[in-house]
């Protein structure tokens, strides 16, 4: 059989006698194990990949399984289309289930694994699970930022989920007391590793975030091996921490141990005692900083009652330049000393005046004195000719008027009556009544 399928060795595997002794060439010795080790049939040999070799130019690759319980290793060979259909991205470390059959590279002797196909198993096909688990939250929206929910400054109080007379507890507890002894905790002791623990990490979750006060969760445990961490990366946790009421914070081994929990947490921390010194504030630093703030407060209070106060004293003054009330007070006085000016000048002018007329009217006193003088001079002289002229004055001197006739007239002329007519004769003192008697007539 090996003779068949090696035929360009031209018989060199058959043997050479030395008298009873047979010898094998080399070629005959590995072609002859080599058709035997071939008629074993195909099998799956699981192991870690290791020594991946994946060269451009060559249509097979090379890697190495490794048995680690004992660092037993197997080479292997698989033709690179079929590597490459599977699209498994094997990195050295992965465990892996690969399907073969045992064959001798004859050219070195060398016993080898002829793979013609590989499946991740173990470890492997683990982390296989938990990517694409994790690439599927993701694409949901768990991991991102806009979700997380910043933690309070100061707790109410704090639940904390972890592994019963664990070491994580205790660093944890020694922390919080140690930073803020005030603190209030309520704590739920769970299985933090095997199949039930992801299931009593989740009835934890949902039992804290109901209590009156809790404000923030921390799910904490300490290191451990890779299998240890399989239940913070369950998909109902992870769910239930993104649907949680109150912040979660995820402080789950050390900072090499990424559980997908610690994705979907609204904060991620390394270790126990890191999440104890975030979650709580120093209490030495809160007095200081309160301490601080009350000093600062106290100062600019009452910097801003001065300076308020001077303010109010500037609006005052602008207030009062600018009051109505002093505006009227202003103008009242103006007003007033307007008007003692006014009384004063109007008095001077009456004064002024009063004088004047005064002078004037002694001046028209004066005047009409000596025209009244003058008037009654004058009246005096018109009146003496007056009384000169007067037929009165004329009787006085011995004339008489003579009144007759029809219409009793003045009688001028003595052909104006006749005899026996009567007459009245004014006399300067008195009137006599007569009748004509007798009528002389001068030329």
């Amino acid at each position: 059989m090996a003779m068949e399928q090696q035929g360009i060795y031209d018989g060199a595997t058959e043997p050479t006698y030395y008298g009873e002794r047979r010898v094998w060439s080399v070629t005959g010795f590995t072609l002859g194990i080599r058709s035997r080790i071939t008629d074993i049939p195909t099998l799956w040999v699981e192991g870690e990949i290791s020594d991946l070799n994946i060269r451009p130019h060559m249509q097979t690759i090379f890697f190495t399984l490794k048995d680690p319980n004992n660092g037993f290793m197997l080479s292997c060979t698989m033709p690179k289309s079929r590597y490459l259909a599977l699209r498994l991205e094997l990195r050295d470390g992965d465990q892996v289930q690969c399907f073969g059959r045992p064959d001798i590279y004859a050219a070195r002797g060398t016993f080898q694994l002829r793979a013609q196909s590989l499946e991740l198993a173990g470890r492997g096909l683990l982390l296989q699970q938990l990517e694409a688990l994790k690439a599927k939250l993701e694409e949901e929206g768990l991991f991102d930022d806009s979700r997380k929910r910043p933690l309070p400054f100061l707790p109410r109080r704090v639940g904390i989920i972890t592994g019963s007379g664990a070491a994580a507890q205790g660093d944890f507890l020694r922390q919080v007391y140690e930073r803020f002894p005030p603190v209030k905790l309520v704590m739920v002791e769970t299985l933090v590793q095997g199949d039930r623990a992801a299931t009593q990490i989740v009835a934890a979750l949902r039992k804290l975030q109901v209590v009156e006060g809790v404000d923030v969760i921390v799910i904490t445990r300490g290191g451990g091996a890779f299998e240890d961490f399989l239940p913070f990366s369950d998909e109902r946790l992870c769910r239930e921490i993104a649907a949680c009421r109150v912040p979660v914070v995820s402080a789950i081994g050390h900072e090499k141990d990424s559980p997908i929990s610690d994705f979907v947490a609204d904060l991620r921390l390394s270790t126990p005692s890191a999440a104890a010194r975030t979650v709580v504030p120093d209490y030495a630093e809160v007095v200081g900083h309160l301490q601080r703030a009350h000093n600062t407060l106290r100062r600019r209070g009452t910097e801003h009652v001065r300076s308020r106060g001077e303010r109010q004293a500037q609006l005052r003054q602008r207030l009062e330049s600018r009051s109505p009330l002093r505006f009227v007070t202003e103008r009242k006085a103006l007003v007033t000393a307007l008007r003692a000016r006014t009384t004063t000048s109007i008095r001077r002018r009456i004064e002024g005046a009063q004088a004047l007329l005064e002078r004037d009217q002694r001046a028209l006193v004066r005047a009409a004195r000596q025209g009244v003088e003058q008037r009654v001079q004058r009246q005096r002289g018109n009146l003496a000719r007056l009384r000169a002229l007067s037929p009165k004055a004329v009787l006085d001197r011995g004339y008489a008027i003579v009144r007759g006739g029809a219409d009793d007239r003045i009688v001028r002329s003595a052909d104006e009556l006749s005899v026996g007519d009567a007459v009245q004769v004014a006399l300067a003192q008195g009137t006599l009544h007569a009748n004509v008697t007798e009528m002389v007539t001068h030329d």
